[in-house]
């Protein structure tokens, strides 16, 4: 019950922010998908910060492709994915206590590179892998926007050091600074491809189970 109280506040918060035409089902589609990103955000999120889990950002990235991927398969209309970022953005402002923008903007710049992949290359598997890519690719920048914000730019070259020395002490050949940075992009990206796939192939089985039992 209180689940459902939830999402039905969160169907009205999906009509209120952008003024895309949903039919009914869509709206309490956009409505849960919102409502289960805001509440991964919150719970979750609150739950890795707390235990100071390592690469916390990059899981929440990946749960954060499962629903935009799961999302667009159920709700295909455009500018879907930007409604459900808002909500899930404003519920996780709620939750801190106002409107903090770091988060909320994280957020809402996922869906919205999600939403364009998805215009740019149609609702179907290949739009899906950009998109989960795309997301993971944002969550590295912005790390390391954030990390040269904090520390200044000088920590890049504490870390690039680190990183030597531990290759220097397995024996491996090391590399440049260039180097580094695109393997880790593409470990991200990897990343965001395979949450990808695996979303798309839950959401198109979840699809046909139900046109299957209407």
């Amino acid at each position: 019950m209180g689940f459902f109280i939830y999402t039905q506040s969160t169907d009205a918060m999906v009509k209120s922010f952008v003024r895309i035409e949903l039919t009914q089902q869509e709206s309490i589609h956009a409505a849960i998908f919102g409502a289960l990103w805001g509440a991964i955000e919150i719970v979750i999120g609150t739950a890795l910060h707390a235990a100071r889990v390592p690469f916390r950002g990059i899981v929440l990235s990946l749960l954060a492709v499962l629903v935009l991927v799961c999302a667009k398969a159920f709700v295909r209309r455009k500018g879907s994915l930007l409604l459900i970022g808002a909500v899930a953005a404003t519920l996780k402002g709620l939750s801190m206590g106002g409107f903090v923008l770091t988060p909320m903007l994280a957020i809402f710049v996922e869906a919205s590179v999600a939403e364009i992949a998805f215009a740019l290359f149609g609702v179907r598997r290949f739009a899906a892998l950009i998109a989960g890519s795309l997301a993971l690719l944002y969550t590295f920048s912005h790390g390391l926007l954030a990390q040269g914000i904090l520390f200044g730019t000088d920590i890049y070259l504490v870390y690039f050091d680190l990183f030597q020395r531990v290759l220097g002490a397995l024996d491996v050949p090391q590399m440049s600074l260039l180097a580094l940075l695109g393997g880790l992009a593409f470990v991200h990206a990897a990343l965001g491809v395979v949450a990808a796939l695996f979303a798309w192939s839950v959401a198109q089985r979840a699809k046909t189970l139900i046109e299957e039992t209407a």
